[in-house]
């Protein structure tokens, strides 16, 4: 079995000779290797999935039960999750319909969606006001996505209600784009 930097250096055993996972190059671990480091944010978790790499430790020790009680360094943050593994800061775009006195004025956020193999980049509605979020049909079928069919009934002010029969429920992963 082939030893690497990360499974060792906990061990103190001589990095030198070790190869790191990513790079294949030897002498660093891979919280040291400037290619992860240049990757962006999803191509970084694409990385640790196929290689089957933890993303609280980057270790592959722990194999999926990390006990580390290690929380992001990025200020404000605290976050279980590797300071390399934190998504950028939130870029949000403020739009506006123009109308007469009322103005009504939305903030968009461009995001990327993830399903298993999958990514769809999309711009995402922010509805502070809302309990739930949706995605449009389209988006679920680019994605190749299925889950349970579940009845939704969608209440606006007003006592205004629709009714969805054929909404399915199933989970996404997200980041912003391009991090």
């Amino acid at each position: 079995m082939r030893s690497n930097v990360h499974d060792l250096e906990e061990k103190g055993i001589n990095q030198l000779k070790m190869t790191c996972w990513v790079c294949s190059n030897t002498g660093h671990s891979l919280k040291e290797c400037d290619q992860f480091k240049e990757m962006t944010l999803a191509d970084r978790f694409k990385t640790l999935e196929k290689l089957k790499i933890c993303k609280l430790c980057l270790s592959r020790s722990c194999r999926g039960k990390c006990k580390i009680a290690y929380k992001c360094r990025v200020e404000g943050c605290n976050s279980r999750h590797h300071t390399l593994m934190h998504c950028a800061e939130e870029v949000l775009q403020v739009h506006s319909e123009t109308a007469s006195p009322g103005t009504v004025i939305y903030r968009t956020m461009p995001i990327t969606l993830y399903a298993e193999r999958n990514s769809v980049d999309v711009i995402a509605f922010i509805d502070e006001g809302s309990s739930g979020t949706l995605l449009d049909a389209g988006v679920a079928k680019r994605l190749n996505v299925t889950g349970p069919t579940e009845p939704l009934i969608i209440s606006w002010t007003n006592s205004i209600k629709r009714e969805e029969h054929e909404s399915m429920r199933f989970s996404l992963k997200t980041s912003a784009q391009g991090s």
